[in-house]
This record gives C-alpha cells, sequence and structure tokens, in this order.
C-alpha cells in the first residue's frame, strides 16, 4: 500500500492564483522597496542621528500608530523643510517623520511605506469584487 505524504503534497501546490503566477515565473516578481510611497525613505538599519536638543526631547519614545520615535535626523531645516524624525516600524523598518505628523491627533494608524503596500494589497486580496468593479470601469 502506498502512503501520501500529505505535508509534501501541501508544500508542492500553491497557496492561490498569485503564488501560482510567482511559483511559475509567469508572475510579475514583488519586491516591497519598489513600491515605496512617494518620496518615502525606509532604512533597515537606523540611520545617522544626532543630539536631541532638550527642548525637544520629549517627542523621542512617544509611539504614533506602529511607529517609535528614536531621534533627530541630521539634516537642517530650512522654512519648506522642517526637521526629521528617525522613527522605527514595527515591523523592523526606520523612516522619517515631522514633528508635525508625530503630534498630530489623526496619525493614529500611521506606519511605514512598506506596512502600508503590504496593508493594501492584503485588503485587495480579501476584497476580490473591489478588483472586479475595477477593472469594469476601466
Amino acid at each position: 500500500m502506498k502512503t501520501i505524504d500529505y505535508d509534501r503534497l501541501a508544500s508542492s501546490s500553491p497557496l492561490n492564483k498569485d503564488a501560482a503566477l510567482a511559483r511559475d515565473g509567469r508572475g510579475e516578481h514583488y519586491d516591497a522597496d519598489a513600491y515605496r510611497g512617494d518620496n518615502a525613505q525606509c532604512w533597515d538599519a537606523p540611520p545617522a542621528m544626532v543630539a536631541v536638543p532638550p527642548a525637544v526631547a520629549g517627542l523621542v519614545g512617544v509611539k504614533v500608530g506602529r511607529l517609535t520615535v528614536l531621534g533627530l535626523r541630521p539634516t537642517k531645516p530650512t522654512g519648506k523643510r522642517p526637521a526629521s524624525w528617525v522613527v522605527r516600524c514595527v515591523c523592523g523598518t526606520y523612516t522619517t517623520r515631522t514633528a508635525r505628523a508625530i503630534k498630530n491627533p489623526a496619525n493614529v494608524n500611521d506606519m511605514c511605506a512598506r506596512c502600508d503596500r503590504t496593508r493594501i494589497l492584503r485588503w485587495r486580496a480579501a476584497n476580490p469584487a473591489w478588483l472586479a468593479a475595477r477593472k469594469e470601469v476601466g
């Protein structure tokens, strides 16, 4: 009698259509770094930081959504470009935010560009009717 190795069988078949396309090489390779937002800066390692002046030290350690403020980025603030703060997302990605964005009470779901892209992809996968309706319109 022949036995069936269910673990090998389950691992050999793709989970869904997208996984099948990626596995067979017919689909598009997904790279999270390619889908960063407009001018979004993301790093895997913490970027350089400068000493935080005592007047604004209260922002260090503040949690905003999925982000935690770590320190001040060494850039010269100008009228058009305010000082940037280095923040770390729960996924381990480092990015920057302004003090205004950190203090904004509406940013309760703030996250890095990688997590935001993943959130969008998960939502689209969970709502196939939205994608079908969009294809009909366009």
